[in-house]
Protein backbone atom coordinates (compact mmCIF):
# COMPACT_ATOMS: atom_id res chain seq x y z
CA UNK A 1 0.00 0.00 0.00
CA UNK A 2 2.86 2.38 0.81
CA UNK A 3 4.05 1.83 -2.53
CA UNK A 4 1.37 2.33 -4.64
CA UNK A 5 0.86 5.52 -2.79
CA UNK A 6 4.02 7.43 -3.19
CA UNK A 7 4.12 5.97 -6.98
CA UNK A 8 1.24 8.30 -6.92
CA UNK A 9 2.83 11.32 -5.44
CA UNK A 10 5.45 10.81 -7.51
CA UNK A 11 3.17 10.84 -10.68
CA UNK A 12 1.09 13.86 -9.85
CA UNK A 13 4.78 15.49 -8.90
CA UNK A 14 5.88 14.79 -12.05
CA UNK A 15 2.62 15.76 -14.00
CA UNK A 16 2.73 19.21 -12.74
CA UNK A 17 6.85 19.14 -13.19
CA UNK A 18 5.41 18.62 -16.76
CA UNK A 19 2.57 21.27 -16.81
CA UNK A 20 3.55 23.70 -15.14
CA UNK A 21 5.77 25.56 -17.61
CA UNK A 22 5.39 25.82 -20.91
CA UNK A 23 7.77 23.88 -23.05
CA UNK A 24 10.79 25.32 -24.93
CA UNK A 25 9.14 24.19 -28.23
CA UNK A 26 5.47 25.79 -27.68
CA UNK A 27 7.35 29.32 -26.47
CA UNK A 28 9.62 29.64 -29.82
CA UNK A 29 6.29 28.02 -31.86
CA UNK A 30 4.70 31.55 -30.43
CA UNK A 31 7.21 33.76 -30.89
CA UNK A 32 7.70 32.95 -34.59
CA UNK A 33 4.01 33.19 -35.14
CA UNK A 34 4.42 36.54 -33.64
CA UNK A 35 7.67 37.42 -35.56
CA UNK A 36 6.19 37.00 -39.22
CA UNK A 37 3.05 39.41 -38.37
CA UNK A 38 2.70 43.24 -38.66
CA UNK A 39 2.53 45.79 -35.98
CA UNK A 40 -1.15 44.68 -34.63
CA UNK A 41 0.24 42.07 -33.71
CA UNK A 42 -1.66 38.38 -32.73
CA UNK A 43 -4.69 37.80 -30.86
CA UNK A 44 -5.00 34.57 -28.67
CA UNK A 45 -7.40 33.13 -31.37
CA UNK A 46 -4.91 33.79 -34.50
CA UNK A 47 -1.79 32.20 -32.09
CA UNK A 48 -4.11 28.74 -31.88
CA UNK A 49 -4.41 28.83 -35.76
CA UNK A 50 -0.71 29.48 -35.87
CA UNK A 51 0.66 27.57 -33.05
CA UNK A 52 -1.42 24.00 -33.02
CA UNK A 53 -1.57 24.60 -29.35
CA UNK A 54 -4.42 24.67 -27.52
CA UNK A 55 -5.61 27.85 -25.82
CA UNK A 56 -4.61 27.52 -21.99
CA UNK A 57 -0.99 26.47 -23.16
CA UNK A 58 -0.68 29.44 -25.31
CA UNK A 59 -2.16 31.51 -22.14
CA UNK A 60 0.26 29.67 -19.68
CA UNK A 61 3.04 30.10 -22.16
CA UNK A 62 2.50 34.19 -22.55
CA UNK A 63 2.09 34.53 -19.33
CA UNK A 64 5.64 32.56 -18.72
CA UNK A 65 7.04 35.64 -21.12
CA UNK A 66 5.53 38.34 -19.54
CA UNK A 67 6.82 37.63 -16.47
CA UNK A 68 10.44 38.06 -17.49
CA UNK A 69 12.23 40.74 -16.45
CA UNK A 70 12.50 42.59 -19.55
CA UNK A 71 9.65 40.72 -21.47
CA UNK A 72 9.89 39.77 -25.43
CA UNK A 73 6.15 39.74 -26.02
CA UNK A 74 4.03 42.71 -24.84
CA UNK A 75 0.05 42.70 -24.41
CA UNK A 76 -2.11 45.86 -26.56
CA UNK A 77 -5.39 45.00 -25.82
CA UNK A 78 -6.17 41.85 -27.06
CA UNK A 79 -3.19 41.84 -29.10
CA UNK A 80 0.20 40.51 -27.91
CA UNK A 81 3.59 41.65 -30.27
CA UNK A 82 7.34 41.30 -29.98
CA UNK A 83 9.35 43.58 -28.24
CA UNK A 84 13.12 44.48 -29.21
CA UNK A 85 13.92 41.92 -26.32
CA UNK A 86 14.89 38.71 -28.02
CA UNK A 87 14.34 35.38 -25.98
CA UNK A 88 16.70 33.02 -25.23
CA UNK A 89 16.44 29.06 -24.53
CA UNK A 90 17.76 29.12 -21.99
CA UNK A 91 14.29 29.92 -19.71
CA UNK A 92 13.94 33.62 -17.86
CA UNK A 93 16.85 34.67 -19.92
CA UNK A 94 15.98 37.60 -22.19
CA UNK A 95 19.15 38.84 -24.52
CA UNK A 96 19.22 42.69 -25.69
CA UNK A 97 20.16 43.36 -29.28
Amino acid sequence: MCNLQWSGVFLVGRHLGETAFPSREQIESILEALSGTSTDGLTIDDLQERCNLRRGQIENALKFLAAEEIPPIRRVCADFTLTIMVWSEYYSTSVSL
